[in-house]
């Protein structure tokens, strides 16, 4: 009974840190969510594309977007969307209206089609302006590092101020922190 005890103030002298200091996540949304949200309080979108059965998709999703300055950005500069490439819900976008549609032996949401000029890859994540303009396109699995620039640099407008290949540098030289 005694040694039971102990267990438990163990765990219970262990465990309240870590319930305290959880992590937050993406505010993930749907496509709906994301545009009708834009209406009232304009803000650019970010599309994260996937399929279940992609495995760099899972692994994005449990490193990259686990990464608390990753969440903290994407959650503070954009509308977060989770597009599953198969999936059979009708959606709107640019006036279409958009389904899920099987061509040449594959099948796929007309919508992620539509995001990533035909050129679909899993993961590929999206972002879009304040009026739903596709402004940038990162196909392929990236660890946190690789992705907070893509963050910071969509979600901070430099894209429309230099390619992304100047970026990294003018970041590294500016010293830049996020504090936009």
């Amino acid at each position: 009974m005694k040694y039971n005890l102990y267990i438990l103030l163990f765990f219970i002298m262990f465990s309240k840190p870590a319930w305290s200091q959880q992590a937050s996540r993406v505010n993930w949304m749907t496509w709906e969510q994301a545009v009708s949200r834009t209406k009232n309080d304009p803000r650019k979108i970010m599309v994260h594309i996937y399929t279940e059965g992609c495995n760099p998709c899972k692994y994005m999703d449990n490193t990259t977007f686990a990464s608390q300055e990753v969440v903290d950005l994407i959650n503070k500069k954009f509308y977060s969307v989770k597009l599953d490439a198969k999936s059979k819900d009708a959606l709107k976008y640019d006036g279409k209206n958009l389904e899920y549609k099987c061509s040449a032996g594959s099948c796929f949401h007309e919508l992620a089609w539509e995001l990533t000029g035909g050129s679909l890859s899993f993961p590929s994540v999206i972002f879009l302006d304040e009026g739903q303009a596709n402004i940038g396109a990162i196909p392929d699995y990236k660890d946190a590092n690789q992705f907070l620039l893509y963050v910071e640099y969509y979600g901070f407008g430099f894209s429309s101020k230099m390619p992304f290949s100047k970026y990294p540098s003018y970041r590294k030289k500016h010293g830049f922190a996020h504090k936009n």
